[in-house]
């Protein structure tokens, strides 16, 4: 059976984004005005089409700009993504990049993680390197494009099964075409990917456990979360300065995180280190064991009577992925006897 993957790269495949790397290249006023722009659409509230052109001229890339970006892709890569995308490979996935980015930023991303197919928009340079525009009609410079990519990747790999992940709306805009959509919350925990991703995943080796059993970060939620409603403050970790902190401190922070983040984006980590006077690794380490950041929505402050709708929703994911299960193995005897045909 063809298996086909997609990823997004920015916040995704790496934590920058790297149209507002270029921006901040250009001078603080245009990286706050791309930055704003780069938010509001890729969290639904402007046509991509809109703010595409207008970017890059504010932003006016060089050549050697742009490969300076895909240095600073290479050195913020996801912490998994290499060893993943090497056993998605290795299981028979074909493993490509659908991206609003740019080609010119990408490339060295890719050629690292050995992905040889990169959708990406591709920019047109004057001799000397300056910048001479970008190719306006490339699908991905509008809302709608990236289900166009994949579905022509799909079929032109012919496709059984496809799978997406990304950050963004227009990402999500792909389900359908993909009959699995991964939303990544790791760098940007976006209200829409939140609310209408089935699996979420907060590091990219989570998704070798989507694949193959449903698994879906809901499920980490639950347990976590309801961990979270005890009053017992015997569940406290150390910092590295040694303070331990209560089960009611820990809510406190990663709650802060979760509304930076609705707010903002993205950030809520980094700023909440500087609000609490916690290092970022210890924050990071409370999200990963709590969940609650990860979802970077407020609406998963846990009550004490809110553990039985959790403990619902895990037992139905759980009887979500015997069904998926259960139709694989009829997919694979069905496809055996139409072979017979």
């Amino acid at each position: 059976m063809n298996k086909l993957i997609a990823f997004d790269c920015d916040s995704t495949l790496s934590a920058i984004e790297g149209v507002d790397e270029l921006a901040r290249l250009a001078g603080d006023d245009v990286f706050r005005q791309v930055e704003d722009l780069t938010n509001q659409a890729m969290n639904g509230e402007i046509p991509i089409e809109e703010i595409f052109a207008r970017r890059l001229e504010l932003i006016n890339p060089t050549r050697q700009q742009c490969l300076e970006i895909g240095k600073a892709y290479l050195k913020e890569i996801e912490p998994t993504a290499k060893e993943t995308i090497s056993k998605l490979q290795r299981e028979g996935w074909e493993c490509i990049i659908i991206s609003g980015g740019f080609v010119t930023c990408i490339e060295e991303l890719a050629e690292y993680l050995e992905i040889s197919s990169i959708e990406a928009v591709p920019l047109y340079f004057h001799e000397n390197g300056d910048y001479r525009g970008f190719d306006n009609d490339y699908p991905t410079t509008r809302n709608g494009g990236k289900p166009e990519l994949l579905q022509q990747a799909a079929k032109k790999h012919s496709a059984e099964h496809v799978v997406m992940v990304g950050d963004g709306v227009s990402d999500l805009e792909t389900f359908g075409i993909a009959d699995k959509f991964v939303g990544f919350t790791r760098y940007a925990a976006r209200p829409q990917i939140l609310e209408k991703s089935l699996h979420l995943a907060s590091e990219l080796s989570q998704i070798l456990d989507i694949l193959k059993d449903g698994y879906s970060l809901i499920k980490i939620s639950y347990l976590a979360l309801a961990h979270s409603c005890k009053t017992s403050q015997s569940d406290s970790m150390a910092s590295k300065k040694g303070k331990r902190y209560t089960a009611a401190e820990k809510a406190e922070v990663l709650n802060w995180v979760n509304d930076y983040n609705v707010t903002h984006g993205r950030g809520g980590v980094a700023n909440a280190s500087k609000e609490f006077g916690i290092t970022q690794l210890t924050i990071h380490n409370w999200v990963r064991q709590g969940g609650a950041a990860m979802s970077g929505t407020s609406n998963l402050r846990v009550a004490p009577n809110h553990a039985g709708i959790l403990r619902q929703l895990a037992d139905l994911l759980d009887e979500i992925s015997q069904r998926e299960t259960e139709l694989a193995k009829l997919r694979k005897e069905y496809d055996g006897l139409r072979k017979k045909l």
